[in-house]
């Protein structure tokens, strides 16, 4: 059972988070376990994924609806957990995610830190923006080449039918010729 409880009261899923271990994490959503769990003090996957500065398992829990402004007992949300420890990759995945439902909280946290690390997540945010773009651009670059793939691909089979059809036509041709040889011949012996 993914939703089982330790001792302590972390799931399977805090426990995979807080290891960083996306593969693990995949699996245990697969089977599951509730992203946005409550573990001790109400932290939720969420909550360990800033922590640590685990991206990419942020953003496997947060693609299965991990509540992104969760708030543990003491009423710190993600975005706080991943500011706290400078992990501003994480935090600009975490606006990211808060636009524009929770805005105003993202706001709110944001205000709370110095300007400095405000900076921080400003350049992690535009890179996600960039590096965002670029995939845009690739994936753009993906469709248009298998849309010449696929142009490519039906005038090669018009070109092949086209080939089909002039050798069976020149196939129709020899037999008649052949044919047509054979019944002169045959009408040369009976004269």
């Amino acid at each position: 059972m993914p939703s089982i409880k330790d001792a302590v009261g972390f799931t399977p899923l805090h426990w995979a988070v807080k290891c960083g271990d996306a593969a693990v994490v995949h699996q245990l959503l697969e089977l599951g376990a509730p992203p946005s769990a409550a573990g001790p003090q109400d932290s939720t996957p969420l909550h360990w994924a800033a922590m640590g500065g685990h991206a990419a398992v942020m953003q496997q829990l947060l693609d299965r609806g991990a509540d992104v402004a969760a708030t543990t007992a003491y009423g710190s949300t993600p975005l706080q957990f991943a500011m706290f420890d400078s992990h501003f990759d994480a935090a600009a995945r975490l606006l990211t995610a808060m636009e524009p439902t929770h805005a105003d909280v993202a706001r709110e946290v944001l205000s709370e830190f110095p300007k400095d690390a405000q900076a921080g997540v400003h350049m992690a945010f535009a890179r996600l923006v960039s590096a965002t773009r670029a995939v845009q651009r690739m994936q753009e670059q993906l469709d248009n080449d298998r849309q010449q793939r696929a142009a490519d691909r039906a005038a090669a089979q018009e070109l092949l039918v086209a080939a089909c059809l002039k050798f069976r036509s020149a196939q129709a041709a020899e037999v008649d010729d052949a044919e047509e040889f054979f019944s002169a011949e045959s009408s040369d012996d009976y004269a």
